[in-house]
């Protein structure tokens, strides 16, 4: 008779554990959106950059060139590798072939580009800068980046009837540590915020690992990518699968394969088979709407940068990457216990980006929401009169 006296028969620290348990679990499950909420509310990060590194590899440029890429690298305790990383990047657009690969980085995004001819003819300058996300580093991560600034920047890329581009390396300090997805948003909302550049119609940005993984040649094949239809290009691993199963460890192939299908049945990303590949390229404008909506700073925020694109109907092109497996990896230091929590967290994040956005918590950030970010000085009229300067906002501040 009765499931009630069953229940009721529990011993009293059955019940004690099950009301002091259920509040956390509440918690842990909902902890993105809380987080969230909280530091909205409150400015509980600090955001600065290092102003005293070199800005050009030539002081005699009479102002500051506009920015057609900004290749934004987040990383947290990265002295040993991000040296490497930025060397392997730095040799090949700038310094392989007298730095041919910079010049048709900046003509293959230059290409089609919204300048008036009759009154803004191309310039002759142009640069690509590096944008280091220091996230709350404690080791030598942000000395190494100011030593390699300081020796390591080249000449000029430059050829006969082709304008001349130009190398900057920036620091971006951001304490406390918020996780790889908090770096990736505050370096790319900096760079697409910041007024001591010109910014250029065709300004792109890039997203890289700081172990260099991804092959730093694959850049050309990512801008080739773009159209007008297509303003994110995501690199991909998808087509290395079979060697990397065959390298990698049974728990890691089996949380790999849990992830995927996890990914397939939870969020509205079906169309990416790679969603965690390190390597994505955007169109500024397409950047500005993801990176003013994403809410996530753990390994999932990738999963959520895609779901933005849907839910705004930004184009998005899978492009195969060569790829190499880097010692040193953070989930790898753990060993396989870290690696399942991570997994599951992952779990609860896609969980929580569905349940965001379905239900309206969570918005994508809309053209129109700019009037509440342009600076005094400029202009809106509305989304079919240009303004002074499309991409040019306020400072972004973390906590807006």
């Amino acid at each position: 008779p009765g499931s009630s006296h069953e229940m009721l028969s529990h011993p009293w620290w059955y019940w004690l554990a099950t009301t002091l348990l259920f509040p956390f679990l509440l918690h842990w499950i909902f902890r993105p959106v809380l987080f969230d909420a909280f530091h909205q509310s409150r400015s509980i990060t600090s955001v600065t950059e290092d102003t005293d590194l070199p800005r050009y590899n030539d002081n005699s440029l009479p102002s500051h060139p506009p920015v057609v890429l900004s290749i934004v690298i987040p990383a947290y305790n990265e002295e040993d590798r991000l040296p490497i990383m930025l060397e392997e990047t730095v040799s090949y657009l700038f310094v392989k072939d007298k730095g041919a690969a910079a010049i048709e980085v900046i003509q293959i995004l230059t290409a089609n580009n919204d300048y008036n001819h009759d009154t803004q003819p191309h310039p002759r300058y142009y640069a690509i800068e590096i944008l280091v996300v220091d996230d709350g580093c404690s080791d030598g991560t942000a000395e190494a980046v100011r030593s390699f600034a300081i020796r390591s920047l080249p000449p000029p890329a430059s050829h006969k009837n082709a304008a001349t581009v130009f190398l900057s390396i920036r620091l971006l300090s951001v304490h406390p540590n918020g996780g790889k997805g908090g770096a990736v948003r505050h370096g790319m909302l900096h760079a697409l915020s910041s007024i001591s550049q010109q910014r250029h119609p065709a300004h792109h940005l890039l997203m890289a690992d700081a172990d260099g993984a991804a092959d730093i040649h694959d850049l050309i094949s990512l801008c080739r990518a773009l159209s007008p239809s297509t303003s994110v290009v995501v690199g991909s691993r998808a087509h290395l699968v079979s060697s990397a199963v065959q390298s990698r460890s049974y728990v890691r192939n089996l949380l790999m394969r849990g992830f995927h299908l996890a990914v397939r049945m939870i969020t509205s990303v079906q169309s990416v088979e790679d969603t965690q590949c390190g390597f994505k390229l955007f169109a500024a404008p397409a950047a500005e709407t993801i990176f003013r909506s994403v809410h996530l700073n753990g390994w999932a925020f990738d999963v959520e940068v895609l779901t933005v694109c849907g839910r705004a109907g930004i184009g998005v092109l899978e492009v195969p990457v060569r790829w190499k497996e880097v010692r040193g990896s953070k989930l790898d230091s753990g060993g396989r216990w870290r690696l399942a929590v991570v997994s599951v967290g992952m779990l609860r994040d896609m969980l929580c980006v569905r349940f965001c956005y379905e239900s309206g918590i969570w918005k994508v950030w809309k053209d129109l929401e700019r009037k509440e970010h342009i600076m005094s000085n400029d202009k809106y009229i509305d989304d079919k009169k240009e303004r002074k300067n499309p991409y040019q906002t306020n400072i972004w501040q973390p906590g807006r």
